[in-house]
């Protein structure tokens, strides 16, 4: 099967530069776990797909390849960081495509073109070979024990059918190095294949995080249209979940990788301000979570980890009554260049953290076009290590024709 690769990932005889200037272009001699088992399994990998710096934000521009387009209008983005596979998929360039995601970067961009793309189950998909090779040697030593160390960077595939998303989690997914000595790993069943069966929760409305109209209305007409479709459908949010301290503890921990990789220039401008001078992290300040991330002795991380995981526990129990939750991928379709906000951000964010944050999967599904001509994405949140679940519930919204890809108008 034709397919490409997110920049990110190490495949021998290319090049990885995750968009930075710096790195060194020199072609690597080793594959990524990624890389390796695409092509054990047949895989030709034509090329590799663009990336924001760093993987840093959600334009997918960078100095080394320059802008990446979005195929339902060249003057939007594609998303990023995962923005190259976005566009590719959308545009039938590839067949599949591995993104990652810490922040929403497979999801978001999948929205922004009109694709499907899966963040699995925290620790399913190795990440070893998908490090920048500015990155300090430790970090690149540490990188493929990574799931160990935190659970918010995922690797996933990206394609434009929910069913070929659970072939490739099959073919990407599973152990490494020394712990496939002893497991193995398949993509569970899905609880339910026909959309009558599916027990569906859902939130399209935050005020945290509120939605332009384009895409309320198109989610709103979703929901609208699963009425005495599935087997049940309730509005709210899972007791025990603060979709804001969910949020807010994203970017803790997000906080905590800053500083694994000890990055010199993020790390000199907090030490600049004063790590504990800044405003306080539970006012929901961008800031404020990072400077109190770095500034947490080990006892206050505990305390955070722990909240972290009783809030996958109060997902857990929720997934005892309910099969998927459905909810927005992001506040706006597709920007302009340069067009997002530190608050436009945040608000993204509110609805990128659950998934993220707990490690749950998350299926990213085509939802319909807005009325500015671009595609809203619809997100499916499925219970711990079932990544089957959510993809099958995507794939039976477009068999039952709600959503699904469309062939962009080029």
């Amino acid at each position: 099967m034709p397919i490409t690769l997110k920049e990110s990932f190490d495949a021998a005889g290319q090049q990885t530069t995750w968009g930075s200037p710096d790195a060194p272009r020199t072609p690597l001699t080793e594959h990524s776990a990624v890389a390796e088992r695409l092509i054990a399994a047949d895989g030709i990998i034509l090329g590799k797909t663009n990336v924001s710096v760093m993987l840093s934000d959600w334009d997918g521009n960078n100095p080394v390849y320059g802008q990446t387009l979005n195929p339902w209008n060249v003057d939007r983005v594609s998303g990023g960081s995962s923005a190259g596979a976005a566009a590719a998929l959308s545009a039938g360039l590839s067949f599949l495509d591995v993104g990652s995601d810490l922040g929403g970067s497979i999801r978001q961009p999948a929205a922004n073109c009109g694709i499907y793309g899966h963040k699995p189950t925290a620790g399913i998909v190795s990440q070893r070979g998908h490090v920048p090779s500015i990155a300090p040697p430790f970090m690149r030593a540490v990188m493929a024990e990574i799931d160990s160390l935190t659970e918010l960077p995922r690797a996933g595939p990206m394609t434009r059918s929910a069913d070929d998303l659970v072939t490739a989690l099959n073919v990407i997914g599973g152990p490494d190095g020394a712990a496939s000595k002893a497991l193995s790993y398949q993509v569970p069943p899905a609880r339910h294949r026909g959309l009558k069966d599916f027990r569906v929760g859902f939130a399209m409305a935050h005020p945290a995080g509120p939605l332009d109209t384009g895409s309320a209305d198109v989610l709103d007409s979703l929901i609208q249209s699963l009425d005495g479709k599935v087997a049940s459908l309730k509005q709210g949010w899972p007791d025990g979940v603060d979709p804001r301290r969910q949020r807010d503890l994203r970017h803790y921990f997000r906080a905590t990788i800053s500083t694994m990789m000890s990055m010199p220039d993020v790390i000199a401008e907090r030490e600049a301000v004063g790590f504990e001078d800044g405003p306080s992290w539970e006012t929901g300040s961008y800031d404020g979570a990072f400077n109190q991330g770095f500034a947490d002795r080990r006892a206050a991380y505990v305390r955070m980890e722990t909240e972290r995981l009783a809030l996958r526990a109060a997902w857990q129990r929720y997934f005892s009554e309910f099969d998927v939750f459905l909810m927005p991928v992001q506040t706006k379709t597709a920007r302009v260049p340069g067009g997002l906000t530190t608050e436009d951000a945040l608000e993204t964010h509110l609805w990128a953290a659950a998934a993220t944050l707990t490690g749950l999967p998350a299926t990213a599904a085509p939802a319909g076009i807005a009325a500015d001509g671009l595609p809203v994405g619809l997100q499916i949140l499925g219970p711990y290590y079932e990544d089957a679940t959510p993809i099958w519930f995507a794939n039976a919204l477009a068999d039952a024709g709600i959503g699904g890809y469309q062939r962009p108008p080029f």
